[in-house]
C-alpha cells in the first residue's frame, strides 16, 4: 500500500461486533480498511503475522529443523517500524 496508505482496494465492508478482517498489507500497519473495520466493531489484523509465519513454515521445510518464529515476527515488526520512521 505505501505511498498510498489512505487507498482502499475494496469498498468498505458491512462488519459487525465478534466480525474479523485480516488485511494481508503490512505496510503502513494500519491500513484505511482496517480502521473502518474497527469503528464498526470488528478486530482486523494486517498481513505482518502472516508473512512471519511463511516464512517460519518455508524454512522449516527447506532445513528440517523448528524455525524461530517468534523471534522472526519480533524482528519483522521491528524493521517494518523501522522503516515507518526512516520514511
Amino acid at each position: 500500500m505505501a505511498p498510498e496508505a489512505d487507498a482502499s482496494p475494496v469498498e468498505l465492508p458491512s462488519l459487525a461486533d465478534g466480525c474479523w478482517l485480516v488485511d494481508l498489507i503490512y505496510n503502513p500497519p494500519r491500513t484505511r480498511l482496517m480502521a473502518a473495520a474497527e469503528e464498526r466493531g470488528a478486530t482486523a489484523r494486517n498481513g505482518a503475522g502472516m508473512l512471519a509465519w511463511q516464512g517460519a513454515l518455508s524454512l522449516e521445510r527447506w532445513t528440517g529443523q523448528r524455525a524461530p518464529a517468534e523471534l522472526m515476527r519480533d524482528v519483522l515488526e521491528a524493521e517494518l517500524a523501522r522503516r515507518l520512521v526512516a520514511g
